[in-house]
């Protein structure tokens, strides 16, 4: 609320026909107060929606087309039916015959436009993609409500492309210092070396059968040496 009612009481000040310089007064500022809290408080009861496009009235007036058009989207596309206002659909600015113009839609209460608010960010992935990419809903603000919320998305966006800049920075340095792997070109004439010594090849296979017998009878089990025999006992009675 101060940030909005600060520049209208500035505006005020600037715009005094004959007390240029004089204070402002605090009965201005109650009034401009008062006004700026009930402008605020009407708007949000209200929503705009842009990107629904204008029905054919077929004997209607534009109004009862627009108020038919706004309830049968949100019985198809969104999962809540906000009543209308008496004042119901209006359309804003003047067609120019190409985009459908944006529609001021008056609802009963400040819930209902919450509750409708929350539930269109359902149509960012909606399965039509003209839904999906051209109707948004978004709160009734006024002239200079617009012009902070666009100076706040602007300050986000910048601080999101600095966070994104320096992260790539960051990369970009780590790549860059870096060392690099030396050992790589030895590893692979190490692994090529090796697969070459591995490498049976036809003409080799009889030396290597030949080494295969060979460590074969050296692995043969030697027997032990033999004992020298001892003479066999007689096999005459013993003599007294």
């Amino acid at each position: 609320m101060l940030n909005i009612l600060g520049p209208r009481i500035g505006t005020i000040y600037s715009t005094a026909p004959s007390n240029k310089g004089d204070p402002v007064t605090i009965s201005q500022i109650r009034l401009e107060f008062h006004r700026t809290y009930q402008d605020v408080t009407r708007r949000k009861r209200n929503v705009v929606v842009s990107g629904i496009p204008e029905p054919c009235t077929n004997g209607n007036t534009d109004k009862e087309a627009d108020n038919m058009t706004f309830v049968k989207f949100c019985e198809e596309q969104l999962s809540v039916k906000p009543p209308l206002a008496h004042n119901g659909c209006v359309r804003l600015e003047k067609s120019d015959g190409v985009r459908p113009r944006r529609l001021l839609v008056h609802l009963t209460s400040e819930t209902s436009a919450a509750n409708l608010l929350n539930a269109s960010k359902a149509l960012r992935r909606n399965e039509d993609p003209y839904i999906a990419s051209n109707v948004y809903i978004n709160p009734d603000l006024s002239q200079l409500e617009a012009k902070l919320a666009y100076e706040k998305r602007v300050q986000r966006r910048r601080h999101r492309q600095a966070q994104v800049a320096m992260v790539v920075n960051q990369r970009t340095a780590l790549s860059v210092n870096a060392e690099p792997y030396v050992a790589h070109t030895a590893d692979l004439i190490a692994d090529s070396h090796d697969a070459s010594t591995n490498t049976q090849h036809p003409t080799d296979e009889p030396s290597r059968k030949s080494d295969l017998a060979t460590n074969a009878e050296q692995m043969c089990v030697v027997p032990p040496p033999t004992r020298a025999l001892q003479p066999a006992p007689d096999p005459s009675p013993l003599t007294n």
